[in-house]
């Protein structure tokens, strides 16, 4: 079972850590969500680098401005840590201090000017993306489409905890993608008694012309939400050609 819900209406208090397992080279202490794994949204981020290799691995990195989201990963990082230190003993069968603990964890937040950037891994499935890039009209696109600076909405899945060589962290899936049309500002001083010139300003009635950009009704949201529920608990069959790394 799992659940979808907005990063801002998540209480991270109510994540359940499990016993840590032990998966390939690594224990990962897992995490439930009303005993549910859990999948989070992020709407409207900017990504300052979209997809990059170092060392092998692929990544991305997210500018966290808003401050309900940057609040969100700050403390979630901060309960991991609370957590580890509530239960390294029992799960481990060993004592260790608070310092060494501290010292122990890794953060996938870093400051980069006055910017907080969070970095998230893509995991791969024979060396292919396992996240699903969409574009802003629902429809699957290349991976190769996500680029620098592009506004984003993400839904990632958070697997609990993962320990390795005598550290800690979060333990962080990319599930969706949708790559957002950038809305266009208004533009400023354009004059008084005048309209800005080469634009058409002719008001049309509502028959005309349908509005794609209105996130706030809930019928068009709850068919989305259907729509992106659909999707991740659908089972490809065969490869997808969309998420090969050029």
């Amino acid at each position: 079972m799992y659940s979808i819900k907005k990063c801002e209406d998540i209480d991270i208090e109510q994540f359940i850590f499990k016993l840590p397992k032990k998966f390939n080279n690594k224990y990962i202490s897992s995490v439930l969500l009303d005993d549910k794994t859990s999948f989070i949204q992020l709407k409207d981020v900017r990504t300052l680098s979209g997809f990059y290799n170092t060392e092998g691995k692929y990544k991305i990195d997210i500018i966290l401005d808003d401050e309900n989201y940057y609040n969100f990963f700050m403390n979630l990082e901060m309960l991991c840590i609370h957590r580890v230190h509530q239960h390294y003993p029992k799960w481990f069968g060993v004592d260790s201090d608070s310092e060494t603990l501290d010292s122990s964890f890794i953060s996938f937040l870093k400051l980069k000017g006055m910017e907080t950037i969070l970095t998230l891994p893509i995991e791969l499935d024979d060396d292919e993306f396992e996240c699903e890039v969409y574009n802003s009209k629902k429809q699957r696109v290349s991976c190769n489409s996500v680029k620098q600076n592009d506004i984003i909405s993400l839904i990632i899945r958070f697997n609990g905890i993962q320990f390795y060589r005598n550290k800690f962290a979060t333990y962080w899936s990319i599930s969706q993608i949708k790559i957002n049309e950038e809305k266009e500002k208004e533009p400023e001083n354009i004059g008084l008694g005048k309209l800005e010139k080469n634009i058409y300003h002719f008001i049309e009635s509502s028959s005309d012309s349908e509005s794609s950009d209105d996130d706030d009704n809930n019928e068009d949201y709850l068919q989305e939400h259907e729509y992106i529920v659909e999707k991740l608990i659908e089972s490809y069959k065969t490869k997808e050609l969309l998420n090969n790394i050029n």
